[in-house]
């Protein structure tokens, strides 16, 4: 089980393209986990194994443990424990600008996306309304986060103090509600109760 999740040959020279290059990088540091026995390999040699299967499970080993690449490659996982399904940044950032714009919902743009993927047969495809919506909704978080200038929270470990959100740091005031200082004069409370 452990071989799995870690390879002796990380942070060698690629045996599968053997090239020793000052200007392309060919340390073994990528490892697919839907590839049959696939050995670990090299940036070049990852990409040229995958580029008719870029949705597999390629992680990214960092010097202590593999990280996933999935979102580096601008995909979505819509679950987190073995995602089956994932989004393009680019379909969650058109579906944010049509909510904004035209009122859109999920359920029509699945719609739309189900329709353009075989227009005649909609039914052999599934309708991923829900995981969608879910990822959207994660989707909104962390452009929110962003916004704001904030990092993704993460709990302390041994290696990362961490750090957790406070309550209230997303929110945004309001700027029809009153607020001293702000957009209320200093000296709001002398004036005439008719003028409050």
């Amino acid at each position: 089980m452990y071989e799995h999740e870690y390879d002796s040959r990380f942070g060698t020279i690629c045996l599968h393209c053997e090239k020793a290059d000052s200007v392309v990088d060919h340390t073994i540091r990528y490892k697919c986990f839907e590839c049959f026995q696939a050995p670990p390999l090299c940036k070049p040699c990852i990409l040229d194994a995958h580029k008719h299967a870029p949705f597999h499970d390629v992680h990214e080993w960092t010097g202590s443990y593999l990280r996933k690449t999935s979102l580096s490659a601008g995909l979505f996982p819509a679950t987190f424990i073995r995602p089956g399904t994932v989004i393009s940044a680019g379909a969650l950032s058109d579906f944010h600008l049509l909510t904004q714009t035209a009122k859109i919902n999920t359920t029509v743009f699945c719609t739309f996306l189900r329709r353009k993927t075989d227009y005649w047969s909609q039914e052999i495809v599934k309708d991923r309304a829900r995981e969608f919506f879910m990822t959207f909704r994660m989707y909104c978080y962390l452009n929110n986060l962003k916004m704001n200038g904030f990092d993704v929270p993460r709990p302390a470990n041994e290696l990362d103090p961490g750090y957790e959100l406070s309550p209230g740091s997303l929110a945004v005031l309001c700027p029809a509600c009153p607020q001293p200082d702000i957009n209320m004069s200093p000296e709001w409370q002398t004036r005439d109760e008719a003028l409050r």
